[in-house]
C-alpha cells in the first residue's frame, strides 16, 4: 500500500472516530504510521486530506456508474445494479461512509446550489432517468427532483444502517434497502404507469 493510500485510511478512521474539526493531523500521522512531515508531502492541509476521501469514493462508483450508464441495460435494471452496488460498498467501508455523510458539509461550499458532482449517486440516477425518458423506457418524470428524492432517501437508510451498527452491531438495513427501493422505483416508473403518465 503506498503512503498517500495508508494516510487516507488512517484519516478515515480518526475522521470517524473524532470527527472532522476534532482530528489533527498528528492524529492522523500516528495512525497511519507516519511521521506528520510525511502527510504534508501529500495534503496542504486536513481539507485536503477530506476532500481526497470524497475524491476517492466518487472515482470508484463513478467508475462503476459509467460502465452501466454504457452498457444496453435498461434503465430500471441500471437503477437497480447501482443501487445495490452502492449498498454492498456502503457494508464493506462502513467507517467511510460516516466521514461523507458527516462530513459533506465542509465540502458544499466547493460547489455551486444545484451542481451535482459527476460520479456521485444523485449525479447517477439523473443521468439514468434522464436517458430512460428520452428512450421511452420509464414512464414520465421529473428526473432532477427524483434523484434528490432518492438521494435523500439512500443517505436516510445509510444513517440507520450505521447507527444500528453502532449500537447492536448488526443491521439488515443496507440488504432490505436495495430491494425496498428498487421496488418503489419500478412501480413509480415502469412504462404505463397510470400515476405517472395523468401528470
Amino acid at each position: 500500500m503506498d503512503k498517500k493510500e495508508q494516510i487516507r485510511r488512517a484519516a478515515v478512521e480518526v475522521f470517524s472516530k473524532m470527527g472532522f474539526h476534532g482530528a489533527t493531523t498528528d492524529r492522523i500521522a500516528e495512525q497511519a504510521g507516519v511521521a506528520v512531515g510525511t502527510i504534508y508531502n501529500y495534503f496542504r492541509h486536513k481539507e485536503d486530506v477530506l476532500a481526497y476521501i470524497f475524491s476517492t469514493e466518487y472515482e470508484k462508483r463513478m467508475s462503476y456508474f459509467r460502465s452501466l450508464l454504457a452498457s444496453e441495460l435498461p434503465a430500471l435494471e441500471k437503477l437497480s445494479r447501482g443501487l445495490s452496488f452502492h449498498f454492498q460498498e456502503v457494508q464493506k467501508e462502513p467507517a467511510t461512509i460516516l466521514v461523507m455523510l458527516r462530513e459533506k458539509g465542509p465540502l458544499r461550499s466547493c460547489h455551486k446550489v444545484g451542481q451535482v458532482p459527476e460520479g456521485g449517486m444523485e449525479w447517477f440516477i439523473r443521468t439514468v432517468l434522464t436517458r430512460g425518458l428520452e428512450r421511452e423506457e420509464i414512464a414520465h418524470c421529473n428526473p432532477d427532483v427524483l434523484a434528490v428524492a432518492l438521494t435523500g432517501a439512500l443517505e436516510a437508510c445509510m444513517e440507520r444502517y450505521l447507527q444500528e451498527m453502532e449500537q447492536a452491531g448488526a443491521s439488515d438495513v443496507a440488504d432490505a434497502a436495495s430491494g425496498e427501493l428498487h421496488r418503489m422505483i419500478t412501480a413509480y416508473l415502469s412504462p404505463g404507469n397510470e400515476r405517472a403518465e395523468s401528470r
